[in-house]
């Protein structure tokens, strides 16, 4: 997706609807294939425990930044990767 549909879709969508699509999908920007991501998840999981659910954020799932100083950069082989870990049991623990 080039940046200007980027942009058009975030803006013309509900951001709950957009944001679960962006969650719960089988691919991701640094891992567009499926087997990869999985192993990604596997991996995370095994290492954290007790997770409901991993899923990779940021420009490394959309492609492009959010952040208001980086001008909706887009995702580069630089670029850090935010991790989202779903843990009932490590909310409660914290």
């Amino acid at each position: 997706m080039e940046q200007h549909e980027f942009l058009r879709l975030i803006a013309n969508s509900d951001p709950a609807v957009l944001a679960e699509g962006y969650l719960q999908a089988d691919t991701v920007e640094v891992f567009p294939a499926k087997v990869d991501y999985d192993s990604f998840e596997q991996d995370v999981t095994a290492h954290v425990g007790a997770t409901e659910r991993v899923a990779i954020v940021g420009s490394d799932n959309w492609k492009y930044s959010l952040h208001p100083d980086k001008n909706f950069a887009a995702f580069h082989p630089y670029s850090d990767i935010d991790l989202a870990v779903v843990s009932p049991v490590h909310f409660q623990q914290t």
